[in-house]
C-alpha cells in the first residue's frame, strides 16, 4: 500500500501520497463533526486494552520488595503504563489500517 513511495520523495510529497491513498480506503471525513465523533469510541478502546495488558503485566511483575506478581497497580502503571500505552496505540493504529485496506 504505501511500500512503492521512494525513501527519498519529500516529505510534502510524501504526506500528500499517503493522504491520497488513505482518503481512497476511507480514511477521509467530509466534516470534522465525524471526526470529533469517532475520538472518544478510539480512545475507549485504547485505555481498556491499557488496563488488560496492565493487569497482565501485575500478575507476573517482578517488582524489588514485592512478591512476584503482588506488586500494587498503581506501582505497576506508573512503572510499565508509558510503554504499554505507546504499544497499544501501535498495535491499534497497525490493525486499524490493515483493516480498511482489507475493506
Amino acid at each position: 500500500m504505501l511500500g512503492d513511495i521512494p525513501k527519498v520523495t519529500p516529505s510534502l510529497a510524501t504526506a500528500l501520497l499517503i493522504q491520497e491513498r488513505a482518503s481512497a480506503l476511507g480514511f477521509d471525513w467530509m466534516e470534522y463533526e465525524q471526526v470529533l465523533a469517532k475520538v472518544p469510541e478510539e480512545i475507549e478502546e485504547i485505555e481498556t486494552k491499557v488496563s488488560s495488558k496492565l493487569n497482565s503485566v501485575q500478575k507476573s511483575a517482578k517488582i524489588k520488595g514485592f512478591r512476584k506478581g503482588k506488586a500494587p497497580l498503581d506501582l505497576v502503571t506508573k512503572i510499565y503504563e508509558p510503554e504499554i500505552r505507546q504499544d497499544v496505540i501501535n498495535e491499534v493504529v497497525v490493525r486499524k489500517f490493515y483493516d480498511q485496506v482489507e475493506e
